[in-house]
């Protein structure tokens, strides 16, 4: 597949947001809709796979783009070989190239080879929230209820949050959203704060920082620089934080040129510059300024056709 797209895809929930002026719209969006060939207008999550092809999931079905048409995948009733009914909630592609989807009700593997979906057992019934993956034996799969570690090679799952051993012991009563890698690391979004997992100590912590302490965690990414950058659902909505957790950034209406309180966040980007993009259920797209340390705004316009086609994100993916 040719790389059709820009440095980075978007797409919020397909739908125009009224007349808002663009403030910094330096960018050109291509939109993708219903008279493109989506299956249903909102998105709830984007990845590629191996072959190049970007997979948007929406409410009622997996839509796969080849740059030109779209081809979507919905459940069949009565035949396990399709998608779950439910709503996917996130998909990955790991090293070796397998593609996984997870739904509100399971994990699921897409069969490239017998173009089918093939669900594991071990996940049924349960809302996969986010998956990353280590190496190319082993998944981390977060859910609101628990988080697992997926062995590929012996198919034994691990569940953290049932685990009696101290070193997990920020797992038990817990519930779990995003994850972001960080060289052997995963840095965890939980309900109770902000988890640093060690993958090769098979180890977690919290991170101690008052401000993510006790604090349900919203949205993670990892830079270039090693910093770790956050959102919570307390008093600071976005935080940076500097190579070994100790100093930190906070980034508030008070501290940027965007007269807006950010809070909401509903996803976090570092593109391969090393450039941060925050997504917001209402505020539009926010482009991190290194110089002046604060954001740029960019929004919906009825009168630029090339503006984003609303305010309102669900995800945001980087064509790889």
């Amino acid at each position: 597949m040719r790389n059709y797209f820009l440095y980075i895809l978007l797409i919020a929930q397909l739908y125009a947001a009224g007349d808002i002026a663009a403030q910094n719209t330096a960018l050109n969006f291509h939109k993708l809709g219903l008279q493109d060939g989506l299956h249903d207008g909102t998105v709830r999550c984007i990845s590629q796979d191996k072959y190049g092809y970007i997979w948007i999931g929406t409410v009622g079905a997996v839509n796969r783009y080849d740059g030109k048409s779209i081809k979507y995948f919905t459940n069949i009733p009565g035949d396990s070989s399709s998608p779950y009914f439910s709503q996917p909630r996130t998909m990955h592609s790991d090293a070796a190239g397998r593609f996984w989807i997870g739904y509100e009700t399971g994990l699921v593997e897409y069969d490239f080879a017998k173009n089918r979906f093939k669900r594991i057992p071990a996940f049924g019934n349960t809302y996969v929230q986010q998956i990353e993956s280590s190496g190319d034996s082993v998944l981390f799969v977060a859910s609101p209820r628990s988080f697992y570690k997926y062995n590929l090679k012996t198919g034994k799952v691990f569940k953290y949050s049932v685990s009696s051993l101290s070193a997990h012991t920020a797992f038990v009563k817990n519930g779990f959203g995003d994850i972001a890698v960080a060289n052997d690391s995963l840095f965890i979004a939980s309900n109770n704060g902000l988890i640093m997992f060690s993958i090769k100590h098979d180890n977690a912590v919290f991170v101690t920082l008052p401000l993510v302490k006790n604090v349900p965690i919203g949205k993670i990414s990892v830079d270039k620089n090693r910093n770790i950058w956050v959102s919570t659902f307390g008093e600071a909505k976005l935080i940076k934080l500097a190579p070994g957790n100790n100093e930190y950034t906070v980034y508030n209406s008070s501290s940027s040129e965007v007269k807006m309180d950010l809070v909401n966040i509903t996803g976090i980007l570092t593109d391969k510059k090393n450039r941060i993009w925050i997504i917001t259920s209402a505020n539009g797209l926010l482009q991190f300024d290194e110089q002046t340390n604060s954001f740029k705004v960019h929004r919906h316009d009825n009168q630029l056709p090339t503006s984003p086609s609303g305010n309102n994100y669900n995800c945001i993916f980087e064509d790889m």
